[in-house]
């Protein structure tokens, strides 16, 4: 009857143990992919900035004419300034992906020790139940 409570014990532990790794496995995942998908995206409107901001400064180079280069200049500035907005964006969104990883890394220290913890209080429940036995 000890061995079958003992053993039933182990396998609920396990069993635990499995779906609360899956269910952290699968939020880290997803998190993982939202942050690197953000991060991507921004990544993209940059490079697509950068690009628009040198032709406008080729077109600024051969344009004739105080109000041409106005014009140029004012879009140069807008985007800069995009340019500018979307390196701010792309430094949150590197710290929030360290945030969410050292939140998982205490997570899965805290499930390492849990762990260790139900097996001290198994190993003592084994002992108990042997000295038991030996009474008996």
């Amino acid at each position: 009857l000890d061995r079958d409570h003992e053993d039933a014990l182990q396998r609920q532990k396990d069993a635990i143990t499995k779906t609360l790794n899956n269910e952290m496995f699968r939020v880290l995942k997803a998190k993982d992919a939202e942050v690197r998908r953000q991060l991507a995206k921004a990544r993209e409107r940059e490079e697509l900035l950068k690009l628009q901001l040198r032709e406008s400064a080729c077109a600024g180079r051969d344009g004739a004419g105080s109000q041409q280069s106005g014009a140029n200049s004012g879009v140069i500035q807008k985007l800069q300034q995009e340019a500018t907005a979307l390196r701010l964006q792309n430094k949150q969104l590197d710290e929030r992906l360290r945030m969410v990883m050292q939140a998982d890394r205490k997570k899965v220290c805290d499930l390492r020790s849990q762990k260790e913890e139900h097996e001290m209080q198994l190993a003592q429940l084994r002992k108990t139940w042997q000295q038991e036995i030996n009474k008996l």
